[in-house]
């Protein structure tokens, strides 16, 4: 209840996206390259709309894949203004019986703002339908619990809570989500409310 009298006003996002990603493991190789990209009706990072909130937004990652869990990657979106944000990411992933978990480390970058814009420390635990993550900066942490469940196999939902402790603000994101399946593309319809 604390969270919900800490937000401020209600955002309706309506987002169409058309992802196509793909694998490729080569014989006999502990390595695999992976990509997807995405197109959203904008960018939100934490519940915020980056740029002014209403740019169409490409998004995607491309990078290499070890069967141990490590990979390395980098991920873009547009639609922040005029400008665009990539962002480097090493990560660890695995499984431990039903308990999943990762750790990484990402920078973020920007085309137009070539200075350091710093980066972030992450670990995450998972047991279905539960994630717990924190992100670590020099000048922040954020925490995140977020729970997913599935309607009948027809329709996917979350539930992300998220705390910056810098800023001292909280924000709750509801989420509803379709995919199709369209070959090696992914048509995803959804609504928000942030």
């Amino acid at each position: 209840k604390v969270m919900m009298n800490k937000l401020k006003s209600s955002l309706v996002v309506l987002s169409m996206s058309l992802m196509g990603s793909g694998t490729v493991a080569y014989a006999d190789s502990a390595i695999s390259v992976f990509a997807d990209i995405g197109g959203y009706s904008q960018y939100l990072a934490r519940s915020v709309p980056q740029g002014t909130g209403s740019e169409f937004s490409w998004q995607g990652d491309v990078g290499l894949a070890h069967e141990n869990g490590l990979s390395a990657s980098v991920w873009f979106a547009t639609g922040v203004g005029s400008d665009t944000e990539y962002d480097f990411i090493v990560d660890y992933s695995a499984e431990a019986g039903d308990i999943a978990y990762s750790v990484g480390y990402f920078t973020i970058n920007y085309i137009d703002a070539p200075i350091d814009n710093g980066g972030e420390l992450y670990g995450s635990i998972s047991l279905a339908p539960l994630t717990a993550a924190v992100y670590i900066a020099n000048d922040y942490t954020y925490y995140e619990l977020t729970a997913e469940h599935s309607v009948a196999g027809m329709m996917d939902t979350s539930i992300v809570a998220g705390y910056d402790d810098a800023l001292k603000k909280s924000d709750i994101t509801l989420n509803l989500s379709k995919e199709y399946e369209m070959s090696s593309y992914t048509l995803k319809i959804g609504r928000a409310h942030v």
